[in-house]
């Protein structure tokens, strides 16, 4: 478990055109590193960044700020806001997601980047990420949840792979810590419910840890779910399904965008809350 790293401010430079030039070429390296990773159907990297050569500052509404490669808000209400920032990161800089005890419930905040790879072919398809998470009150029992998603269609809407960081619901944040979930299509309850997870539980607060997981789209099951080295077989529960008429639940076949969230909690104190993302990285491998 990596300890909180506290960036040390770089120093200014001095010469304007000097910083300009940098920044453009950082920005560029950034952007056309993922252009070339979307538009191979045979990379295996649909995307990474570990944001160190995006430019720092609050994200902005579509089509973002220029230098943040392709990050963009979809909703920030109020106190709320995501930023590319350097204070706190597992090195470098980071996403930061903030949502406040001013935020009415429910009105999340929400950052994306889009993408585009077709699942026809793919097999195995990874995601993974390290997090860092706060609270401004540990004794309140509100909850705490926040997400990292890939979507897409055949048409948008259809949730390809993620997983969820809860905290809370009635009970200390202290003594839940922060654990992971993932969601399983159960064929028994024609519904999407939690899988019963071993590893990723009652993590610290205020620390950096890592998650790993891996779908077999082909099989049609998850494969396995790693969080900070420790992993947990998945094999035999069933990939997130969309459903349109609460009947049919299917598969997403293509990925468009790649999501960042984080929920105002209620059902207790409310809380100023917070995630910090790092070293995200989304692959699709042939099986």
């Amino acid at each position: 478990m990596q300890n909180l790293t506290t960036r040390i401010q770089r120093r200014p430079f001095i010469v304007f055109s000097l910083t300009f030039c940098l920044l453009l070429l950082a920005t560029f390296t950034d952007t056309y590193f993922v252009a070339q990773a979307q538009g191979n159907p045979n990379s295996p990297i649909v995307y990474q960044t570990n944001f160190d050569n995006l430019a720092l500052g609050r994200t902005q509404a579509f089509p973002g700020l220029f230098g943040q490669g392709g990050w963009y808000s979809v909703l920030a209400v109020g106190d709320a806001y995501g930023e590319i920032q350097n204070q706190t990161s597992f090195f470098g800089n980071s996403l930061h997601q903030h949502t406040a005890a001013t935020v009415p419930p429910g009105l999340q905040t929400i950052d994306q980047v889009s993408l585009s790879r077709s699942l026809n072919g793919q097999g195995i398809i990874t995601l993974s990420a390290d997090f860092y998470v706060t609270t401004s009150n540990l004794g309140s029992t509100n909850y705490f949840y926040g997400r990292l998603l890939a979507a897409g269609g055949p048409h948008p809407g259809y949730e390809i792979i993620n997983f969820v960081l809860g905290a809370g619901g009635g009970i200390p944040k202290s003594t839940t810590g922060v654990s992971v979930g993932l969601p399983t299509y159960s064929p028994q309850a024609n519904n999407i419910i939690p899988i019963p997870l071993t590893v990723g539980q009652n993590l610290s607060w205020n620390a950096w840890h890592n998650v790993k997981v891996v779908i077999d789209q082909t099989n049609d099951t998850y494969r396995s779910i790693t969080v900070d080295g420790v992993k947990q077989d998945l094999t035999g529960y069933q990939p997130y399904r969309n459903t349109l008429d609460g009947i049919n639940w299917i598969r997403g076949q293509e990925i468009t965008k790649l999501e960042t969230s984080l929920v105002p909690g209620d059902g207790g104190l409310r809380t100023d809350d917070d995630i910090f993302w790092d070293n995200i990285q989304l692959k699709v491998t042939p099986r």
